[in-house]
């Protein structure tokens, strides 16, 4: 089933741990996923009443939206569902939003991202430097219209 992302999720994969070690936050950055709770721009994947993962987008300006997909280790039972899930929610919010850009940023040292995000239609972009806020190198992915 899917579902509004709600606050609490986010808190709840970070309780039971992400579905990569990697992923993991610090505990003081732990309300940096609230700022992604949007009832008509992110979603979540429940199985049996538990949410596994979650996804959506975050305007940065017309037509031109940040992805994000979170995961908590309870997805690596459900992986296929999850997966189709995150890419129908996805393309209901490209058409919904009429969005011309989706842009991620996925972690170097992270080739099950990439494979992800290249099943979703992105493509990789190049490198980016101490992009993120523990200073590690991503890769941009982008799926444009």
């Amino acid at each position: 089933m899917i579902r509004e992302y709600r606050k609490e999720d986010a808190q709840f994969y970070m309780d039971v741990g992400f579905n990569f070690s990697m992923l993991e936050v610090k505990e003081e950055h732990r309300g940096l996923f609230d700022d992604l709770l949007s009832p008509t721009h992110s979603f979540t994947c429940v199985v049996n009443g538990v949410p596994i993962g979650s996804g959506g987008v975050v305007p940065l300006w017309e037509n031109v939206y940040e992805g994000w997909v979170i995961g908590s280790r309870l997805i690596n039972k459900n992986k296929v569902y999850f997966a189709k899930s995150v890419k129908k929610g996805l393309e209901d919010l490209i058409e919904k939003l009429d969005i011309i850009r989706l842009q991620t940023a996925i972690k170097e040292n992270f080739p099950t991202g990439f494979r992800f995000a290249e099943w979703l239609g992105m493509e990789n972009e190049g490198l980016m430097k101490k992009y993120d806020i523990y200073g590690n190198n991503c890769y941009r992915y982008a799926r444009v219209k």
